[in-house]
């Protein structure tokens, strides 16, 4: 008997170690760490993305580098695998020392000196976030 004890007594502490080692969570897991995340979530935004400007009304930003460009609606959030994200209003790669306009007035994103894009899903009066993840991989300019 005294064996049996010895190794469910064992049993139970490799098991909590385990637990602890494995980092077992009731939290749900980020889904934008899954593999592939950026083709299965419409509302993904890379961990890699910077917050550069956050705020209500307008948000001006100038791109240090060719990169990503998120603006978020922090005020509407979307549930992702049940984990709460903000809702990604555009995204869209934008060259390196491009001066980017969001006015929410106007529902309307642009570059400096062009029309930019018109924007139907804003709301004037929530929060907004502008994100950047530098990179070249997506040549597709937005500088309408």
């Amino acid at each position: 008997m005294h064996v049996f004890r010895q190794i469910k007594i064992g049993s139970l502490v490799l098991v909590a170690a385990l637990a602890v080692i494995c980092g077992c969570s009731s939290e749900p897991k980020d889904p934008f760490k899954d593999w592939g995340a950026a083709q299965r979530y419409d509302e993904f935004v890379p961990l890699t993305a910077l917050t550069v400007k956050s705020g209500t009304g307008t948000l001006t930003y100038t791109t240090p580098s060719n990169g990503v460009l998120y603006l978020l609606d922090t005020s509407t959030m979307v549930t992702v695998k049940d984990v709460q994200k903000p809702r990604v209003v555009i995204a869209g790669y934008v060259p390196g020392g491009t001066e980017v306009i969001f006015d929410p007035q106007e529902k309307r994103v642009h570059a400096k000196g062009k029309s930019g894009i018109k924007l139907t899903n804003v709301t004037p009066d929530h929060t907004h976030e502008v994100r950047f993840d530098p990179s070249t991989a997506n040549p597709k300019a937005v500088t309408q």
